[in-house]
């Protein structure tokens, strides 16, 4: 899920550069959610501020269910992240392609 964001990040950065602005729609909110989620889960468990443990002990930071990906604030289906995976990988195909050209 991480990989998957920093790619689907950095291609929108470079598609940004090489043409024109693109915008994050609602699935690739969420899967930014989930990332930043399972990025931060060590603040769920342990307050630097307080410097101790926040008690709140093992609590997953994403759940699997049978239809998605689901975390407090973001839920991501199967289908959609799918369908994010094969844009990624059709947006980067296109930007080698055209990167090979110039």
């Amino acid at each position: 899920m991480l990989h998957l964001h920093a790619a689907n990040t950095s291609s929108k950065a470079i598609a940004k550069s090489l043409t024109q602005p693109v915008s994050e729609d609602a699935h690739e909110k969420s899967l930014r959610q989930l990332a930043n989620r399972v990025r931060h889960f060590d603040e769920d468990i342990y307050d630097p501020k307080k410097g101790k443990l926040t008690g709140n002990n093992g609590i997953a930071p994403v759940w699997v269910t049978n239809t998605s990906l689901k975390s407090e604030k973001a839920e991501l289906s199967f289908v959609k992240l799918r369908e994010i995976l094969v844009t990624v990988e059709s947006e980067c195909k296109e930007m080698c392609e055209i990167l090979s050209e110039k």
